[in-house]
């Protein structure tokens, strides 16, 4: 698997093997809710019975978690039935877990038609990379970046999707190592488990090999984020003073802010394209230096003085700019 060999595909198994179990960090919120509602297990199970659809999820996920699997795809069912995104994708986790790769492909992009649901998007691309013997199912690379990338738009905060995307990318040769390790970054902060662990693991190896001269980075801005491509054309190195200003400021000020999420999911959704359209251009030395002179170098000037809530409306600028431009 590229540069790093084998360390990739073992990582990639165990990450599948996480993704198949247990809540993920964005749907917690969701079963603390949900489960507030029921005092006891009985009464959930008889508002399940009566078509809650709260209760069938929890149903479902409690047999999951304690590996009865035949009950959680029981009551997953009855929430498949009305298609409940969560049931169908819980389906698909079970079908995974028995082996019946085929079974889960098919409940996965069931679910990925119908509710557009990124969790399914990555676990379908996760059996893609990895999956074992199967009659119903090869492993594809092709596919499995195809549906990382499906699950990175669907929703850029899903860790399972940025950490699969930047192994495929590093597989394939389509990313450049800047937009790697920010992917693995990015699943590192957000993910737990498997795929904390592997993102750390992979961006060790990456560090070791960067040491080593193992790749080579003339193409360090290709579908990069709108500030690393900036800073690339300055030849600034990836944890240079700007860098590390930006990513502080936003993991540590603007994603805390009511609109913050939002904020960045969407700018994680549409900076790659707009770069990647810059790069093509004769002119686009000039045009990155137009955007720091004209919006980055503001920015970390209020970002210096503690105007952070500035900064956030002098970025969106920015990016609106961008975007209405290219």
């Amino acid at each position: 698997m590229g540069v790093l060999g084998n360390i990739g595909k073992e990582l990639a198994i165990a990450a599948l093997e996480g993704a198949q179990k247990g809540l993920k960090n964005y749907e917690v919120e969701r079963h603390e809710k949900a489960i507030q509602q029921f005092t006891t297990v009985q009464q959930m199970e008889n508002a399940a019975r009566n078509g809650n659809i709260d209760a069938i999820q929890e149903m479902a996920t409690m047999y999951f978690n304690r590996n009865d699997l035949e009950n959680a795809a029981n009551w997953a069912l009855e929430g498949a039935e009305v298609n409940d995104a969560w049931c169908m994708h819980l389906i698909g986790a079970i079908m995974s877990q028995v082996g019946r790769y085929g079974d889960a492909a098919q409940w996965y992009s069931k679910n990925i038609n119908v509710n557009n649901y990124s969790m399914s998007a990555s676990n379908l691309a996760f059996l893609y990379m990895n999956v074992q013997e199967d009659p119903d199912m090869e492993a594809d690379m092709a596919s499995a970046e195809y549906y990382f990338k499906m699950a990175y738009n669907m929703d850029s905060l899903n860790p399972e999707a940025a950490f699969g995307l930047a192994l495929c990318y590093l597989n394939s040769g389509n990313g450049n190592m800047n937009q790697i390790k920010a992917l693995f970054q990015q699943a590192y902060r957000d993910g737990t488990g498997e795929i904390k662990h592997g993102a750390q693991e992979l961006l060790n190896e990456i560090a070791n090999n960067e040491r080593n001269g193992a790749y080579n980075n003339n193409n360090n801005n290709n579908g990069c984020f709108i500030t690393t491509a900036v800073c690339d054309s300055f030849n600034k190195a990836d944890d240079c003073y700007e860098l590390t200003a930006f990513r502080k400021f936003r993991d540590e000020w603007l994603i805390n802010q009511a609109d913050g999420r939002s904020l960045i999911d969407e700018y994680y959704r549409i900076a790659p394209a707009i770069v990647e359209k810059i790069n093509k251009l004769t002119d686009a030395a000039q045009i990155y230096k137009n955007i720091w002179t004209n919006y980055l170098k503001p920015c970390l000037k209020l970002i210096e003085s503690g105007e952070n809530s500035a900064c956030k409306a002098k970025y969106v600028e920015m990016v609106r700019y961008l975007q209405k431009r290219f």
